[in-house]
């Protein structure tokens, strides 16, 4: 993903660190909850590649999310699953 990309799907580039979207809600395609963001992982170049989800309360568990299959919202402060 190239640097104008990112910005076009609300990602920037990371400003010393990867927990800026943490506590993002992660909601699955039909709206409903399925988790929070904990970290966003970046390539070499600097875009961002995947999402780090945290899933459950109880028996909790996380799993990395490629960002090309989540649509960004900056001011509802959540990812949506595509």
């Amino acid at each position: 993903m190239t640097q104008a990309q990112t910005k076009d799907r609300g990602f920037e580039s990371p400003s010393g660190t990867s927990e800026e979207y943490a506590g993002y809600e992660v909601l699955d395609p039909l709206g409903h909850k399925i988790g929070w963001a904990e970290k966003l992982y970046f390539n070499r170049n600097g875009g961002p590649e995947y999402v780090r989800v945290r899933i459950g309360l109880l028996f909790t568990k996380h799993v990395l999310i490629p960002v090309q299959d989540v649509a960004f919202d900056g001011t509802a402060r959540s990812m949506t699953l595509k």
